[in-house]
């Protein structure tokens, strides 16, 4: 019996393995276990406001005006998916389907090599 450890597992470590016996003579077939795959998953940063007011806080609008607010979360595997919520939890009313939906307005989501972005408008 023999143990795989990977310590300090690594994105690059992120592959198909298995398991061989090796033929101790010309006689011995080679046996091999089924192959399994190995997931790194990596966690985001957490999800922040950018530019905002200096103390960044502050998010104002004018009534009549559009407002822009951008929310980005880097790093990650799998990518994460970012939401806006109407108050400060996830009970809070899901404003990115009230949009979509209800208003004119218009949601943009952007993402590369696992950095996302997503903008209200």
């Amino acid at each position: 019996e023999y143990d795989l450890q990977i310590l300090n597992v690594q994105l690059s470590d992120e592959d198909i393995y298995q398991c061989q016996i090796l033929a101790a003579g010309p006689e011995q077939p080679l046996q091999k276990s089924d192959k399994v795959k190995l997931t790194v998953l990596v966690p985001s940063t957490a999800p922040r406001f950018v530019d905002l007011n200096d103390e960044g806080e502050t998010l104002q609008g004018r009534e009549g005006y559009p407002l822009s607010a951008r929310c980005i979360s880097q790093g990650g595997k799998p990518e994460a998916s970012l939401e806006f919520y109407i108050s400060t939890d996830r009970t809070g009313e899901n404003l990115v389907r009230h949009l979509v939906q209800d208003t004119p307005y218009e949601i943009m989501t952007h993402n590369e090599l696992n950095d996302i972005e997503s903008s209200i408008k």
